[in-house]
């Protein structure tokens, strides 16, 4: 479960997401934000088809981001470090 976070002056950094990027995650916190408490089935079925708009988009910019990069550009991009062996990697 998340921590609440109730510091309103809390600065969360957010490094190379665009504007359209951006607008979406905000609407998409404040959504559960709003309905965080509540039980009512049609809110819970209401979050989830909102997390399931979410889960598309941020899976298709995912694809976006790693089409036609080679596994080093992809490392390199999201700061993954290769843990294979010289031989592992062989084998793959």
């Amino acid at each position: 479960m998340l921590e609440v976070v109730t510091d309103e002056n809390m600065v969360i950094p957010v490094l190379e997401v665009n504007g359209k990027s951006l607008a979406k995650i905000v609407s998409y916190c404040s959504k559960h934000a709003k309905q965080m408490n509540e039980e009512d089935e049609k809110v819970v079925v209401d979050l989830r088809e909102w997390d399931e708009i979410l889960l598309d988009f941020v899976t298709t910019k995912l694809a976006e981001m790693v089409r036609e990069k080679t596994t080093d550009q992809v490392r390199k991009k999201f700061k993954i470090q290769n843990d294979f062996t010289k031989e592992k990697e062989e084998k793959i």
